[in-house]
């Protein structure tokens, strides 16, 4: 059977419950079972001492959309040239096997635009 928790605080919410009775939210998040993969994500930023944002990495496991494997995401901005700016985006599938394997990965440099002063 199903549990049902508020989307917005958490509580544990009877069948009955039409809004949260905590906060009142009528959200819900529905967990079946106990084998459920929940999506996790991680994001850094390097600044130098004035401020300037020079580089940025977002890390995130999730379901890929189109098979329902396991996925991981990672997403690159460099600015450290004054010149170019670098993104480096890469996802990764987990097969049946348990192997994770590469499905994209795309690396574009474009003209700097916002730069330290």
């Amino acid at each position: 059977m199903a549990d049902t928790f508020c989307g917005s605080c958490g509580v544990k919410l009877k069948v009955s419950d039409k809004a949260c009775p905590k906060c009142g939210s009528r959200d819900r998040n529905n967990l079946v079972g106990d084998g459920g993969v929940g999506n996790e994500a991680l994001k850094l930023k390097a600044k130098d001492p004035s401020g300037f944002v020079e580089r940025k990495l977002k890390l995130k496991l999730k379901r890929a959309g189109q098979t329902g494997q396991r996925a991981e995401e990672r997403l690159e901005i460099d600015r450290t040239s004054n010149k170019e700016t670098k993104k480096l985006h890469e996802v990764r599938e987990q097969n049946e096997e348990g192997k994770w394997e590469k499905v994209h990965c795309t690396e574009d440099s474009f003209p700097a635009k916002r730069r330290k002063k």
